[in-house]
């Protein structure tokens, strides 16, 4: 009897360690959940039509739950169609045997989509909010990658939603005077939900090239914190510098013309609260001005008392570094400045 006992279990065990890896690896097909699918998708949206051929279920042993593959899916909104290549959802085992489809995620990949497109399918699952200013940033360009989205115990959508991927040829406006063109960049979501890092490959600010740029971005509970380490190398003008020293509050009202070029570090560090205004805002230059010439206002007091006194300034070789914050402001210049017809080297170096 103990023997029998014993086989029963070592059969019983190697049925489900079998069962386990057939589900983990290949999964089982059924129909079960095809018309609550549907159907949940509606509710969701009533617009919206989710179309797959056939679902199929997968043991996922690292979190204990069951993961619902639905094959060939795509999204019907009103008159557009969009191609999905994944579209898993995560329920608990207990939910599946009670059959009340409580989600614990959904994973949802797609392959290249306009930027403009893929908006409508966001409408579905964010905030309305998030949505907009979705739709005024990204103003063309094509998108591919992951969402992760979260649900809570009550099946609404959770906050710390996920998105990995990549961003190429896009167009970001910044502000209403500030773009970046011809963007592609990586995007990774930060472990733990709460954060994402992007890596830029290619893009410019006017003719300022942002190669190896980065920006991470951090969510808290009432606010969004920005760090940004952008690589500028590049020609500038005085339009250009006008907009920029706008947006990091600069006072360049004394400057009548600015051209030249240069190979800048800088780092841009902000909070954002829930109605994206600008906090905390920190930043810092550092660098190389390979060339710069400068036309200032003129000054008649300083004309009447240095006669030799020229509003255009003509720089080159120069080092820059600037660091501005709420309490702190620090600026260095060393390199070689134009007076009548000679360089001569210059160091001006400042803490207030």
């Amino acid at each position: 009897m103990g023997k029998f006992f014993l086989r029963f279990l070592f059969l019983l065990l190697i049925t489900l360690v079998s069962l386990s890896i057939y589900l983990s690896f290949f999964g089982l097909k059924t129909s079960k959940f095809d018309n609550l699918i549907k159907s949940k998708a509606n509710e969701v949206n009533q617009h919206v039509k989710l179309e797959f051929k056939e679902t199929k279920i997968h043991l996922n042993t690292r979190e204990l739950n069951f993961a619902i593959k639905l094959q060939n899916p795509k999204i019907l909104l009103k008159k557009d169609e969009f191609n999905l290549s994944k579209l898993d959802l995560f329920i608990s085992i207990k939910s599946f045997f009670r059959s009340d489809f409580l989600l614990n995620r959904a994973e949802i990949s797609f392959k290249e989509n306009d930027i403009k497109d893929l908006a409508k399918i966001t409408n579905i699952f964010l905030p309305k909010f998030i949505n907009k200013q979705f739709k005024k940033i990204f103003a063309k360009g094509n998108i591919e990658g992951e969402f992760i989205i979260p649900f809570q115990s009550d099946g609404s959508i959770g906050k710390d939603y996920g998105f990995s991927g990549k961003i190429s040829n896009a167009f970001i406006n910044l502000t209403k005077e500030l773009s970046i063109k011809n963007l592609t960049t990586e995007i990774k979501n930060v472990r733990g939900g709460d954060g994402f890092k992007a890596t830029i490959q290619k893009g410019s600010i006017y003719d300022l090239e942002l190669a190896d740029s980065t920006i991470n971005l951090k969510r808290g509970k009432n606010e969004t914190k920005i760090k940004s380490f952008l690589r500028t190398n590049g020609k500038f003008n005085f339009i250009q510098v006008k907009k920029i020293s706008h947006l990091l509050g600069l006072n360049i009202a004394n400057l009548k013309d600015i051209n030249g070029s240069a190979d800048l570090k800088t780092n841009i560090n902000f909070s954002l609260n829930k109605k994206f205004k600008i906090k905390n805002l920190f930043y810092s230059i550092e660098g190389d001005i390979a060339n710069c010439k400068i036309h200032t206002k003129e000054k008649k007091i300083i004309k009447k008392y240095l006669p030799d006194y020229n509003p255009n300034i003509i720089l080159k070789d120069v080092y820059i570094n600037f660091v501005n914050d709420q309490s702190d402001h620090k600026s260095e210049l060393n390199g070689f400045i134009k007076v009548k017809n000679e360089f001569d080297s210059f160091k001006i170096k400042e803490i207030y």
